[in-house]
């Protein structure tokens, strides 16, 4: 069994939503790294219909679903790196990573530490492992 399973991609996709519009401007870099990761997992706009409205879905209670510590890890991986594409972490950008940091309880990513490019190569690899 696969450590990361289809419904962790879609909820892992739609927190890379919520987080690429929480300072409230979806810029280019964003939009970008958002294509590189549906492509990477293998998930196209249609399989990504039933999280469409991700903006009003509540993050919280979609992240406790994850199946797997790894997937929360990824999740909170995922969430960082589109906080980092824009080059810059908007104050609501780091309280929705540290507020799901603190609910997931599997480790903490120190966003200021960890480089936008690395933190993105991490997670296109890892979805594209799950296909």
């Amino acid at each position: 069994m696969k450590s990361i399973t289809h419904k962790d991609i879609l909820i892992i996709l739609s927190g890379a939503i919520q987080m690429s519009e929480k300072d409230l401007k979806v810029v280019e870099e964003e939009k970008g790294l958002l294509k590189k990761m549906m492509e990477a997992s293998g998930i196209d706009s249609k399989g990504l219909k039933e999280f469409k409205d991700a903006a009003n879905t509540n993050i919280k209670e979609l992240s406790n679903q994850l199946s797997s510590d790894t997937a929360k890890k990824l999740f909170l991986l995922t969430l960082a790196a589109v906080a980092q594409a824009d080059q810059v972490i908007d104050k609501n950008e780091k309280e929705m990573l540290d507020d799901l940091t603190k609910e997931l309880k599997v480790g903490q990513i120190n966003i200021g530490k960890i480089a936008c490019e690395d933190c993105e190569e991490m997670v296109l690899k890892m979805l594209s492992e799950n296909k």
